[in-house]
């Protein structure tokens, strides 16, 4: 049924305008209240241009990833006090676009009130695109898209959930550039893959070598407030001494001859 505004009396607008707000109200209730574990708030504080997230299986990376994102988009993070420069374009890498549907936008709507931002699908089976009410974008792009899709965008907020082929991070990379923007790069991932990272930026970083560096890392049990009780210690048990290094501890896989 179509509302007809322009006949309402006076009080039915008012009476409908606080339906609308409590309703705005019971929505953002309804959202989680999230509360980020030490591993969490370590890197939401960090304001360095690049920043590295190695960890264990169940630390808690997308959530973060998820945080990182809104708040590039809205212009401000709560942890680090910072205040950016809006509308921006944020760039999620992801390794598959399964992940959009199954992982990103359900975390996103767990943690955020999204009514007012358009979700679109641009022609494709999965949404590509969320763009704010200020307009900002949330773009999601993929290890499988082709090379030349990321080196023809600007953009000012790259997020890898898992690490990237090194290709890409390059592309985006160039396309950090505009003048008016704090150009902002976090990678995070169980660093099953992506040797590039260890050899390029975590290395460096800990001989004091990237002062735009700031890189974490923490095991699966930072997060064990928000797992099922005895997870790590039953996931854990499943796994080899090497795989316990890697998908626990966060250690990077090709270390101690685990190519």
């Amino acid at each position: 049924m179509k509302l007809d505004l322009k006949n309402m009396s006076r009080e039915e607008k008012i009476q409908y305008l606080e339906m609308l707000e409590e309703k705005e109200r019971r929505s953002k209730e309804r959202l989680g209240k999230y509360r980020p574990n030490e591993g969490q708030v370590q890197v939401h504080a960090s304001t360095k241009k690049i920043r590295l997230v190695v960890s264990g299986n169940g630390a808690g990376k997308t959530t973060l990833g998820v945080h990182e994102a809104m708040w590039a988009a809205t212009g401000f993070n709560p942890i680090s006090h910072e205040h950016l420069a809006v509308p921006r374009r944020v760039v999620v890498v992801l390794d598959k676009p399964d992940k959009v549907q199954d992982k990103w936008v359900p975390e996103i709507k767990k943690w955020f009130d999204i009514s007012k931002w358009d979700l679109r699908k641009n022609g494709k089976p999965y949404i590509n695109q969320m763009v704010g009410p200020n307009g900002s974008e949330i773009r999601f792009m993929f290890h499988e898209q082709d090379e030349l899709s990321f080196e023809s965008i600007e953009v000012d907020d790259v997020l890898c959930d898992e690490p990237p082929p090194r290709k890409i991070y390059i592309a985006l990379l160039r396309g950090m550039r505009n003048v008016d923007r704090q150009a902002r790069v976090l990678i995070i991932g169980t660093p099953i893959t992506g040797s590039w990272l260890r050899k390029e930026l975590y290395e460096p970083w800990a001989e004091g070598q990237r002062p735009d560096v700031d890189c974490f890392r923490f095991s699966t049990s930072v997060n064990s407030a928000n797992l099922p009780p005895d997870y790590v210690e039953w996931f854990g048990a499943q796994l080899s001494e090497k795989e316990r290094a890697i998908r626990i501890e966060g250690q990077f896989f090709d270390l101690d001859g685990l190519a």
